[in-house]
């Protein structure tokens, strides 16, 4: 008896560590060049005036990575929005062989301090933004 409830624990405790696949990527926008960039939404944090998500790129042509030279053909970062100051600060960044964030991943960054740039009006960096501190304001 003391064997079964030790293969339940152990069973139980191999599904705790399975990632979750609740994911929900919105379509944010799409660049003339056929780029498409995404925000999934159930990651979507409010911490005073900014907001932290996740952000997904899917690239119309294969890139290619500079240290590695391998190919690429999506990405994400975890990236925090300054909804008042128009900031942005990107903190982990990966690189992965497919579209969608699959296959292989090719390369894997992470900053603790976070890059941070400046919101460019009209770009798709403002598009993020805007979605990201808009949806955050209705959860």
């Amino acid at each position: 008896m003391k064997t079964a409830k030790q293969i339940l624990l152990i069973a139980f405790l191999l599904l705790q560590s399975i990632p979750a696949l609740a994911a929900n990527w919105e379509l944010v926008g799409e660049l003339s060049n056929g780029d498409q960039w995404y925000i999934e939404t159930e990651s979507l944090r409010r911490k005073a005036n900014s907001v932290e998500c996740w952000v997904s790129t899917n690239f119309a042509q294969p890139q290619t990575e500079n240290n590695s030279n391998k190919i690429y053909q999506s990405n994400s970062a975890f990236c925090s929005y300054d909804c008042d100051n128009w900031t942005t600060r990107a903190y982990d960044l990966i690189y992965y062989s497919e579209k969608n964030r699959s296959g292989e991943v090719v390369r894997s960054l992470t900053d603790e301090k976070g890059f941070q740039t400046r919101v460019v009006p009209g770009s798709i960096s403002e598009a993020l933004m805007k979605f990201a501190c808009k949806l955050s304001k209705k959860k």
